[in-house]
C-alpha cells in the first residue's frame, strides 16, 4: 500500500450532515491518502456531540483537521464557518446545511451571513446567550481542552497509528 518514512499523519473529518473521513501520510513533500478506521471516525463524531454540548451558542464544527507527528504532538483545527475552506458538494446540496444547523443550531451572532442566507427567515437560532459582532465569530471557546475531548482525540491519533502499522511498511 505504501512505504517510506513517514512524518505526519493527517485526518480530517467534514462533519456536514453527516460524518466523511480521510487520512494522509506525509512525508516531506509527498503525501499519500490513507484510510480513516471507522472508531475514528465514530471518536471525531463524539468530539463534535461533546464541543457542542460545552458551547452551544457557537454551533459545532464543520470540519475539524487533526495532524501529528511520531512523538504524538498534534495540531488540531475546526472550522465552524469559514466558507471558502468548505467542499464544493456542500454548496451542491445546501440542505446538508441545513439539516446541519437543525441538528446544531446556534445564536444568530455566531451564523456567519452566507449561512444565514442560505437558512433563509424561518431558520430557528438559539437565544442570544453572548453579545458578539460579526467579526468576532472566529473566536471561539477551547472546548476541545477539557480531560475527556483530549482523551478521544489521543485515540483519534492511536487509531491512526494503527491504520498506519496495518496497510503500511516502513518507519513514519
Amino acid at each position: 500500500y505504501c512505504t517510506g518514512n513517514w512524518s505526519k499523519i493527517i485526518v480530517e473529518a467534514h462533519c456536514i450532515g453527516d460524518v466523511r473521513t480521510k487520512g494522509y501520510f506525509i512525508q516531506g513533500n509527498s503525501t499519500t491518502e490513507m484510510p480513516v478506521s471507522l472508531a475514528a471516525s465514530d471518536l471525531l463524531s463524539e468530539i463534535k456531540d461533546d464541543m457542542y454540548k460545552q458551547a452551544s451558542n457557537e454551533g459545532s464544527w464543520l470540519i475539524c483537521k487533526i495532524e501529528f507527528d511520531t512523538q504524538k504532538k498534534f495540531i488540531i483545527e475546526f472550522n465552524y464557518d469559514n466558507k471558502s475552506s468548505l467542499p464544493n458538494d456542500v454548496f451542491d446540496n445546501p440542505e446538508r446545511l441545513e439539516t446541519e444547523f437543525e441538528d446544531y443550531p446556534r445564536t444568530k451572532e455566531y451564523t456567519p451571513v452566507w449561512w444565514q442566507e442560505i437558512l433563509g427567515k424561518k431558520a430557528k437560532y438559539l437565544k442570544n446567550t453572548v453579545i458578539v459582532e460579526q467579526l468576532a465569530i472566529t473566536q471561539r471557546t477551547q472546548t476541545y481542552q477539557t480531560p475527556a475531548i483530549q482523551e478521544k482525540i489521543r485515540q483519534v491519533i492511536e487509531n491512526s497509528m494503527k491504520v498506519f502499522n496495518k496497510y503500511c511498511t516502513g518507519n513514519w
